[in-house]
């Protein structure tokens, strides 16, 4: 039986990137975080939900409710609109003439995809059109972006792509997000820039099934023998006056550990000790005490790697470079983490999706990690 057409009723659009005008023409100013239009004045209750539930968020909840809510095409434009356009991997496409569109072929020596001396891109690029629902704002309207950047709209298509290829529905909630990416253009001139990722949101907030009691046998070995060094006196670059000493408020089993532990590693730690400041032995808390947490949530410590840099902090008084990472938990809420450093060199290998246990410790604004323990990792550059 021949399947009906279903006109969807919209709510708006979903960008990171609003149009000004100078007089050179209109230009894309990048916001770094997401933002909402809604369709029309009536549904503008819809887009302060928005503003109210992801206030300059570089992270979304969406949610697609068929199995194909994302096209890629080519398209050229012109100032009445859109004049011809041919569907990503097919030769065939559609042209205005006269105001009547007929069919064209869509071939790689056509003048409109070839760029022109003088010009960096061609008239025909590439757009990439994705619909979605958003679960917390709106139930029945439905959301669309209109995808611009190459990267991001290719970034999305190899990812969906290859979960048809597993056989998999796309129908499902995911994770929407922003991440910085360095980039070179043609004239070789670096720069960074937000580009589009996604990913499931069941492989962040599940309960990771695939590991058994083996696993979960080593997760509670690599946290009991964990002690780190965290550095004993840490501030704000701009704020030096300012001082919180830091120490490790250690659970049970980490001292158990620690009256176990090794003449060798009891004179190394002797030794740093002796060239450390004083540290007070109050002014660390575990995170998950200081926050009012679920103890029975066993995902709580869960998180989900967005993205790293570094960062210089003041420590004992000297400005001191630090790996700081975005993760993001099953709340959709952003921690900015100090990396301590036996765990960046295998970080430093992960990218954005990459899902992590964390134990983490706080002093005053800053959070620090205690362990990492990798659950799956992603490769660096590569679609979550």
């Amino acid at each position: 039986m021949e399947q009906k057409r279903i006109l969807l009723p919209l709510a708006g659009k979903i960008q990171h990137g609003k149009q000004e005008q100078s007089q050179k023409g209109r230009k894309i100013i990048e916001l770094g975080y997401f933002i909402a239009k809604a369709e029309n004045e009536t549904l503008t209750f819809l887009e302060n939900r928005f503003n109210e539930k992801y206030p300059q968020k570089q992270l979304i909840h969406i949610r697609f409710f068929d199995e194909n809510p994302y096209t890629v095409r080519r398209i050229r434009y012109n100032q009445s609109g859109a004049v011809c356009y041919c569907p990503y991997e097919e030769t065939k496409g559609k042209q205005k003439v006269s105001g009547v569109w007929k069919n064209i072929n869509c071939t790689e020596d056509c003048k409109y995809r070839i760029t022109e001396e003088g010009k960096n891109k061609p008239a025909c690029l590439f757009e990439g059109n994705l619909r979605f629902l958003l679960p917390e704002i709106s139930q029945d309207r439905i959301w669309r972006m209109q995808i611009k950047g190459y990267q991001s709209i290719f970034a999305l298509y190899e990812y969906l792509s290859f979960q048809k290829y597993l056989g998999k529905s796309l129908i499902g909630d995911y994770y929407l997000f922003l991440k910085k990416k360095k980039q070179t253009s043609k004239d070789g001139k670096s720069y960074e820039n937000y580009i589009l990722d996604i990913i499931r949101k069941e492989d962040f907030i599940s309960s990771n099934n695939s590991l058994n009691n083996t696993e979960q046998s080593t997760i509670q070995a690599q946290n009991v023998d964990n002690s780190i060094e965290i550095p004993s006196k840490i501030e704000s670059k701009n704020d030096s006056n300012s001082k919180e000493p830091i120490t490790e408020v250690k659970n049970k089993e980490q001292t158990k550990v620690k009256a176990t532990k090794t003449k060798k590693t009891e004179n190394k730690t002797t030794s740093k000790k002796e060239n450390e400041a004083p540290v007070v032995e109050s002014n660390v808390t575990n995170l998950e005490n200081n926050e009012n947490s679920n103890p029975d949530d066993k995902f709580k410590n869960y998180y989900l790697l967005l993205d790293m840099q570094s960062k210089t902090l003041m420590n004992a008084g000297k400005p001191t470079d630090y790996l700081v990472a975005n993760f993001v938990d099953q709340y959709d809420n952003i921690k900015e983490v100090i990396i301590a450093p036996q765990f960046i060199d295998e970080i430093s290998n992960c990218g954005t999706g990459t899902n992590v246990i964390l134990d983490l410790a706080i002093a005053g604004d800053k959070t620090f990690t205690k362990d990492i323990k990798f659950v799956k990792k992603m490769p660096k550059d590569v679609a979550a």
